[in-house]
C-alpha cells in the first residue's frame, strides 16, 4: 500500500482537491518538484498516522497492532500462494514444452490417424481372440464327444470279449464233459447232467480247463493239482471229484450183472434210497442233485 492510498484510506487525502488544500502537481511538473511533493506527502501521511495513533487507547493500539499483524500475515500468505502457483505454472509450462519437442516435425492429423489405426488393430485383435476362444471351445467339445464315442466303443468291445470268453469257456468245459471217457464208461448219467451236477467245480483259465475241489463261491476252494503241482487233467479231476462225493453211488454205473437181483445205476440207487438202508439214505438223490445243479446253473447264467 503506497502513501497516497493510505492517506485516502485514512481520510487525509482527497483526490478531487489534490491533498489537504494544496494543489496537485500539474502536467509540467519537474522531477525535482515531483520528488519534493511526494516527500511532503509522505511526511504528512506519517504525521497524520502518528496523530491518529496518539489518540488511540491502549486497547485500541493492541487491536490495531493485531490487525496490522493479521494483514501482514494474510499478505505474506497471498504472496506465498502466488509464488507457488507461479512455480507450478513454470514447471507445467516446462514439461509441456519438453513434450512438445517430441512432436516437432509431426503432423497432428497424421498422429490422429495413427492413434485410430492402433485402436482399430486392438479391436480386431480382441475380436480374433474371441473367435479363437470359440474355435477352441468347439475343438474341445468335439474331442470330448470323440473320446466319449471311443469309451462307448471300448465298453461294447469289452462286453463282446466277455461274452466270447464265456462262450469259449462254456464250449471248452462243455466239450470236456461231452468227450470224457470216464463219464461215458463209469457214470450212469449223460454228460450234460454230469455237468449240471459238477460243472461248478471247473473253470476256463488261461486257455485250459481247470478243476477245483469245491464248487464256485465255496470258502476254502482250491485247485486240484498233481504231484508236480500242475493242474489235474479233466479225466483225473472229474474222477477225483466224483470219488469224494458222498453220493457217488447215485451217479456211478452198477457193477452187478443184470438179473442178479439188483437194478443198475440210478434205479438201484433209488431203490437203496427208498429202502432207507443204502449209502444214499438221508441224502439227495441223483434226480434231486440234478435239479439242484440245474437251478444253480440257471442262477449263475442270470448273474452274467
Amino acid at each position: 500500500m503506497n502513501v497516497r492510498k493510505m492517506l485516502i484510506a485514512r481520510g487525509y487525502w482527497d483526490e478531487n482537491k489534490g491533498g489537504d488544500g494544496g494543489g496537485g502537481g500539474g502536467g509540467g511538473e519537474t522531477p525535482e518538484a515531483k520528488a519534493a511533493r511526494e516527500k511532503a506527502e509522505s511526511e504528512a501521511a506519517a504525521k497524520a498516522e502518528q496523530e491518529r495513533l496518539d489518540k488511540l487507547s491502549k486497547d485500541e493500539l493492541i487491536k490495531e497492532k493485531e490487525a496490522l499483524a493479521k494483514e501482514k500475515a494474510d499478505l505474506l500468505k497471498e504472496v506465498m500462494q502466488k509464488k507457488e502457483a507461479h512455480a507450478a505454472a513454470v514447471k507445467a509450462a516446462s514439461e509441456a514444452a519438453a513434450k512438445l519437442k517430441d512432436f516437432e516435425g509431426l503432423d497432428p492429423a497424421e498422429i490422429k490417424k495413427l492413434v485410430k489405426e492402433k485402436k482399430d488393430a486392438e479391436t480386431l485383435a480382441l475380436e480374433a481372440k474371441g473367435e479363437w476362444d470359440a474355435l477352441k471351445k468347439q475343438m474341445n467339445e468335439a474331442h470330448a464327444t470323440e473320446l466319449q464315442g471311443k469309451d462307448t466303443k471300448i465298453n461294447e468291445l469289452n462286453t463282446q470279449v466277455g461274452t466270447l470268453n464265456q462262450q469259449i469257456a462254456d464250449l471248452t468245459v462243455g466239450g470236456a464233459f461231452g468227450n470224457s471217457r470216464y463219464i461215458a464208461d463209469e457214470l450212469a448219467l449223460t454228460p450234460s447232467k454230469v455237468r449240471t451236477i459238477y460243472g461248478s467245480h471247473f473253470e476256463f483259465s488261461e486257455g485250459k480247463v481247470v478243476a477245483f475241489d469245491k464248487p464256485a463261491g465255496t470258502k476254502g476252494r482250491s485247485m486240484l493239482v498233481d504231484g508236480k503241482g500242475e493242474p489235474l487233467g479233466f479225466e483225473d479231476a472229474i474222477k477225483k471229484i466224483v470219488d469224494t462225493d458222498p453220493d457217488k453211488e447215485t451217479v456211478l454205473k452198477s457193477k452187478l450183472k443184470q438179473g442178479a437181483g439188483s437194478g443198475s445205476g440210478a434205479g438201484a440207487a433209488g431203490a437203496r434210497g427208498a429202502g432207507g438202508n443204502g449209502p444214499g439214505a438221508g441224502t439227495m438223490t441223483s434226480r434231486e442233485k440234478i435239479a439242484a445243479g440245474l437251478k444253480d446253473a440257471a442262477a449263475a447264467k442270470a448273474k452274467q
